[in-house]
């Protein structure tokens, strides 16, 4: 014998008592957010009166189908990036095109506009995506960290990244062990010397 259960008497929904002093609020109207504008390519009302002024930076990367490895929208963006007198990197593959630009937001805008409205020659191959993101324009002034960068480079590197992590690593432990070498052969001869200065070897 488990014994009966106890059950809960059944809510009534007729009863309209009042059980607390509490009275009833309404909730509170969710502010609607003013329209976001998305035209970069012109001066909106985000940007300062002396915008064309600042810095910025931001990647890009453009993937589709490339011929010869991409070697001619390499050359067809490296070209525009160099005439607007931005610097960073690019590399370009068979899929895709990707890079970090700095310069004048003005020079960065009209990169962008070139890039999305797709201005590259019917010879660099067919654009699938396009994609920005990592975006500042609040630099005012060029600092370490902030504008690293000096000129445009194009990497010609094919090594993967994880692959490149371990070589480095190999060449700098190398490189350790090669100083470690070196400091006690120097530490050798200094003994050496020493004891031959105050008559000690023992032969």
């Amino acid at each position: 014998n488990r014994g009966r259960p106890d059950l809960l008497p059944r809510f009534d929904l007729g009863n309209q008592a009042q059980t607390s002093n509490r009275k009833y609020m309404a909730p509170a109207k969710a502010e609607v957010p003013p329209p976001r504008t998305t035209d970069h390519g012109e001066r909106g009302e985000h940007w300062p009166d002396h915008w064309n002024t600042l810095n910025g930076r931001y990647r890009f990367k453009i993937t589709g189908s490339f011929p010869e490895g991409g070697t001619q929208i390499e050359s067809e963006v490296f070209r525009t990036c160099q005439r607007l007198g931005l610097v960073g990197w690019m590399r370009a593959r068979g899929v895709y095109v990707d890079g970090h630009v700095q310069g004048n937001a003005k020079a960065l805008m009209s990169l962008r506009k070139w890039i999305e409205e797709r201005h590259m020659s019917p010879r660099c191959g067919r654009v699938d995506n396009i994609l920005i993101d990592d975006q500042n324009f609040g630099i005012t002034k060029l600092g370490v960290g902030d504008m690293e960068y000096r000129v445009m480079v194009s990497l010609k590197d094919w090594r993967k990244s994880y692959t490149k992590f371990i070589q480095v690593g190999k060449i700098l432990e190398r490189n350790r062990a090669n100083a470690s070498i070196e400091k006690a052969m120097e530490l050798r001869y200094h003994h050496k010397e020493e004891l031959d200065e105050n008559r000690v070897r023992d032969w």
